[in-house]
């Protein structure tokens, strides 16, 4: 598990929005004890349509990746793909808030560990430069180039820090893209759950309201067939 989520991060780390990037402004809902008549024409706005993964193929002379890009399409033409977005229109405590918190949590922990592989770096590479010494030691004139202890310290924190930061940072943003899908994935009825509407078979209804009883009875079963 731990492996795939390196994986997964280290080929989506850019492309679920962070500071800056694409995000989708919903309107807001009205609350639960509005007229029904409102929280319909919500829903009809808010809900669900279409979730669609795009697949991008990215080829260079030495491999081959592929990339999937995650959009959730809501009625009213709107189109989502950072599930912190769907945070004002679904209840603070259902699955789908639940799992937009874990996103932004990932993320940010994603961010935090690539300024440390950044930051150690260029740090790293500073500390090379410093560690190399130019002087003549053999008297000729010419001066040599040496390498003073603070060289290999620098080729450390230039190397294996990075190195393991930037693993570290895969594996929050492989966490915060499986977490974006399982908000999607319970989006529709977490928007149901804060507009008190429910679902009975392919019928909508208020559910604070009671059901409303067939008006036709149920068909009959057939008689058997006599000989």
């Amino acid at each position: 598990m731990m492996s795939r989520l390196v994986a997964v991060g280290l080929i989506v780390g850019l492309l679920l929005p962070g500071c800056g990037g694409y995000h989708a402004t919903l309107p807001t809902p009205p609350p639960r004890n509005a007229p029904y008549a409102e929280r319909a024409t919500a829903y009809e706005q808010l809900a669900p349509t279409e979730d669609r993964t795009d697949t991008t193929v990215l080829v260079s002379n030495r491999s081959v990746s592929v990339i999937e890009t995650r959009t959730m399409v809501l009625k009213g033409g709107y189109s989502v793909m950072d599930a912190r977005d769907f945070l004002p229109v679904v209840p603070p405590d259902s699955p789908t808030a639940q799992a937009a918190h874990r996103v932004d949590s990932a993320l940010s922990k994603a961010r935090t560990w690539k300024i440390v592989m950044w930051t150690s770096l260029v740090g790293g590479l500073a500390l090379m430069l410093a560690g190399v010494k130019y002087k003549d030691t053999d008297g000729d004139g010419t001066k040599d180039v040496g390498l003073a202890p603070i060289f290999w310290v620098g080729v450390g924190v230039g190397t294996v820090i990075p190195v393991v930061a930037g693993l570290i940072a895969a594996h929050h943003s492989g966490v915060a893209y499986m977490e974006n899908g399982a908000a999607f994935g319970t989006y529709g009825a977490s928007l149901r759950a804060g507009l008190g509407i429910c679902v009975d078979g392919l019928q909508l209804r208020d559910c604070d309201a009671a059901p409303v009883a067939p008006t036709t009875a149920a068909p009959a079963d057939p008689a058997p067939a006599t000989p």
